[in-house]
Formats: C-alpha cells, structure tokens, sequence
C-alpha cells in the first residue's frame, strides 16, 4: 500500500532537506548554524536534528526584509541617472 504524502511530511527537513532546499552542502548548513546566521534545529534525539519549514520560511523572510532597503537604494540610484540623461537630452 503507497503512503499518502500530508502536509506533517513536508512539516519538519533533515540537514540533507534543507541543504538540498538552499541548494549548498550540509556541511554549510552546520557552519551557517555554527555563526549565528542560520535557524537552530529542533533535536529530537542526541542523533536527530530536523528544521521546521515554518522557520525556514521566517528566516528566508527575515532575508528578503534584509534585503529590500539596498534594492530600493539602488532602484532609487537607476532612476536619478535616468533623469540626467533625460535633461541631459533635452
């Protein structure tokens, strides 16, 4: 009998999950979490680590929240020399 996938199975990621989710080796995971810069795992067992997606989710918003202020600098920037050459023209 096949086992029917539920939203509980994609609920928790071992490291080789979330390795494989961020596109990096999972000895990045590990040093990314040793620094300070990546969400901690829920240990099971001495032996089990699993990340919640939910987190990751959070973490990866906390990321692109970084992130926006620079874009929209550098958005701002584009558009300033766009109206220079645009007087420039003129």
């Amino acid at each position: 009998m096949k086992r029917k996938s539920t939203d509980y199975d994609l609920a928790f990621l071992d490291v080789h999950g979330v390795a494989k989710r961020y596109d990096v080796k999972a000895a990045t995971i590990w040093a990314w979490m040793s620094k300070g810069r990546f969400p901690q795992p829920l240990r099971l067992t001495p032996g089990c680590s699993r990340w919640s997606v939910n987190d990751l989710k959070a973490w990866e918003d906390e990321k692109r929240a970084d992130c926006a202020p620079r874009h929209q600098w550098e958005e701002a920037q584009r558009r300033k020399q766009q109206l220079g050459r645009d007087k420039a023209v003129q």
